[in-house]
């Protein structure tokens, strides 16, 4: 009984957490390693490590609602996104 009420809390601080990096995102155009990796550090209970990870999964859903949202009002610059992705994937390798 005290895994399942323990794994429910950590569900629940886990949405609560996407929650503020999903609203943060949003707002400010940051929320992962912002938000998240902190939260999931401090309140989560992981390690650093295993926050990036979860928070780069987590990116993934969000990036793909910002683009609908923001490509359904015709507001996407397809290549400056092109040109910011491909520095992106360099950068996630180096830092990585």
């Amino acid at each position: 009984m005290a895994v399942a009420l323990s794994s429910r809390l950590q569900y629940g601080r886990l949405g609560a957490i996407g929650l503020a990096g999903g609203l943060f995102s949003g707002l400010l155009g940051v929320g992962g390693g912002v938000v998240m990796v902190p939260l999931l550090v401090l309140w989560g209970g992981y390690g650093q490590r295993d926050a990036h990870a979860v928070s780069l999964g987590a990116i993934i859903p969000i990036s793909a609602a910002g683009v609908l949202i923001f490509g359904a009002a015709g507001e996407i610059r397809v290549w400056e996104a092109l040109a910011l992705a491909a520095g992106s994937i360099a950068g996630a390798q180096l830092g990585a």
